[in-house]
């Protein structure tokens, strides 16, 4: 109804929109609700991530802190070697991985944990060694997965006639579809 320019609203219409407002502050409401529930399904998997990363930074230091060490320890049994006699002589070096090589070739698989250890000739000490990994060449995953493979234990053999190597991927999710081998080197010689 409209009188000399002054609308007026019935009851009924103003019933109508109290119902429509309230009807669209409920949806705004359930929006903000389901908004602020995916910000914290977010914030927890971005904890869960970050955890997951320090965890494998956590591991590699642990490697990189044991790869230390028995170069330490293989360079202290050197130096005792040298210092305890007349020295050595016939050094050899050598390697192998894991999976073996076939006809002079590498061999990559996906295999989560290698270890492998390079052998001495008999009669032969280890007076050194090292490890490294490779990815294959034709790997599915990206230019960083070499990176996602850490070195668990690099030393010496008990026997003292080898270089033991052992590596392993990151847990899930941060480990690597991608083929990959293990090496291990040493540097053999006859002590006197």
């Amino acid at each position: 109804m409209l009188l000399a320019g002054i609308s007026f609203v019935t009851p009924k219409e103003s019933l109508a929109q109290d119902q429509n407002l309230f009807a669209r502050v409920q949806a705004l409401e359930a929006a903000v609700a389901t908004l602020q529930s995916q910000v914290a399904a977010l914030q927890t998997a971005l904890a869960a991530e970050t955890a997951a990363r320090q965890a494998a930074d956590a591991a590699l230091q642990n490697a990189i802190n044991a790869e230390t060490a028995a170069r330490q320890a293989a360079d202290a049994a050197l130096e005792a070697a040298i210092d305890a006699g007349p020295g050595f002589s016939g050094w050899e070096f050598v390697f192998a991985t894991e999976p073996p090589r076939v006809n002079n070739q590498n061999v990559f698989d996906s295999r989560d944990d290698k270890g492998v250890e390079a052998r001495c000739s008999p009669g032969k000490m280890v007076i050194g060694g090292g490890a490294s990994q490779g990815v294959g060449l034709f790997a599915f995953g990206d230019p960083g997965d070499h990176q996602r493979i850490r070195l668990v234990d690099s030393r010496p053999a008990f026997d003292g006639r080898g270089w033991v190597v052992r590596y392993n991927e990151n847990p899930p999710p941060l480990d690597t579809p991608a083929t990959w081998h293990a090496v291990a080197y040493a540097i053999c010689a006859d002590v006197q």
